[in-house]
């Protein structure tokens, strides 16, 4: 299938880099543009390359990720080594991608943010092969760091991320991803997100052994980029991840309490508590067959935007969410439930901790994947302005308790913000 990249308009001037099974033809202005084949769509590009044509066809392409315009050097038919410094990736929002008022998901960012950190932390991982003969390794999430969604995003926006290996250690990779906003009819461009992000490199499977739910890390090249000073403060990152791991282990089995919210009060955690049960397909998944941190993040942001709409009742969009640890792989075929529940409301935002479990089509047991939790806003449609939200009624110990923590925690995320 072909993908439609470096699409963007320059100078007056129409680019597109059209990439093919074999190979690239550069558009350029009014140039011919080569007929290409679109096997899953079953469509051709016209032989004429005027840009309104071009513009016309490209919408039948049924993927389009847009990269910034880059250098014709590596765009050949030889072999070039990829770029391993970082990576740069764009995409217009779609309506697809937002919610009834023109806010985008924060679900699709996270997925696009991840999918950034996969491509760049997989190049790194095999920025030591000299010869070719090497096995190829994959890059695989193992946990995101706390992130805060500075500003929303809307429809027709262009979404500009740079991802880039910050540090390694001896089986993990850093990597830290910036997001931007840009109006293309004003040019005004807005930082929406930071984001880091940790991956362990594993040899890709064999056949034998494609769907495996164990995963062993492998050794991964050195950052050699990296100053004295990034690396001890790199280092200092690496050991605070660990910790933190550490302390978190377990903490969170309390969600998964069943309960009626059909009957429960309004306003109550039991009220709001939602779930969300998705079969995991191969488009979910990396060429290993196992299932895109990313995507699991969307999903995990829809479950707990159902719990923040529940409750107030209004649009809401993520505000952050704390540091999440993918403890066990999701593979292609398994079922996967996510349930969200409230724990926390301040005056202006809800704290809602979700719980991932796995299991086989055939399996009559669930295994935990990892736990989160998102925090959300109310932003109606005539608002840029986080509104007031309901109390949350605590009609138990066990809720009283969970309220709490997540006081507590809500605490240290305004700590951190004004530091």
């Amino acid at each position: 299938m072909s993908l439609v990249i470096n699409h963007c308009l320059q100078h007056g001037k129409y680019f597109s880099w059209l990439l093919s099974a074999r190979k690239c033809y550069k558009v350029y202005g009014n140039k011919r543009l080569h007929s290409l084949r679109c096997t899953r769509s079953s469509a051709t590009l016209p032989n004429s390359g005027h840009p309104s044509a071009i513009k016309r066809d490209l919408g039948l392409f049924p993927v389009r990720y847009y990269f910034k315009l880059g250098t014709t050097a590596a765009m050949s038919d030889k072999h070039t080594s990829a770029p391993t410094g970082g990576v740069e990736v764009s995409r217009i929002m779609l309506p697809d991608d937002a919610n009834v008022v023109g806010n985008v998901h924060g679900g699709t960012i996270l997925s696009m943010i991840e999918q950034a950190g996969f491509i760049v932390a997989t190049r790194h991982a095999n920025s030591a092969s000299t010869t070719g003969d090497e096995k190829a390794l994959l890059a695989v999430l193992a946990r995101v760091e706390h992130t805060d969604f500075l500003q929303p995003m809307y429809i027709g926006e262009l979404a500009k991320l740079q991802a880039r290996v910050t540090y390694t250690s001896l089986h993990s990779i850093e990597v830290t991803a910036d997001v931007w906003a840009e109006n293309l009819a004003t040019g005004l461009v807005r930082k929406t997100n930071q984001a880091v992000l940790w991956y362990v490199a594993i040899v890709v499977p064999d056949k034998s052994i494609f769907y495996s739910k164990s995963l062993t890390p492998v050794s991964v090249p050195p950052c050699t980029s990296l100053s004295e000073e990034e690396l001890k403060k790199g280092q200092e990152r690496y050991h605070y991840q660990k910790l933190d791991q550490a302390n978190h282990k377990g903490n969170d089995a309390m969600i998964l309490k069943a309960c009626d919210s059909d009957s429960a009060e309004v306003g109550t955690p039991d009220h709001s508590q939602s779930s969300l049960v998705h079969l995991v397909l191969p488009s979910n998944c990396v060429t290993s067959g196992h299932m895109q941190g990313g995507v699991l993040m969307k999903l995990m942001d829809e479950c707990a935007g159902i719990v923040a709409a529940k409750h107030c009742r209004t649009n809401v969009v993520t505000a952050s969410l704390d540091a999440i640890n993918f403890t066990s792989p999701v593979i292609n075929g398994e079922l996967v439930t996510v349930r969200g529940r409230l724990t926390y409301v301040s005056e202006r935002s809800m704290e809602i901790a979700l719980m991932v479990q796995a299991e086989g089509m055939q399996a009559s047991s669930r295994r935990s994947t990892n736990t989160a939790y998102f925090t959300f806003v109310s932003l109606p449609k005539e608002s840029h302005r986080a509104q007031k939200v309901p109390a949350l009624k605590l009609v138990n110990d066990q809720d009283r308790k969970m309220f709490e923590d997540g006081k507590q925690r809500y605490l240290a995320r305004k700590q951190m913000r004004n530091q």
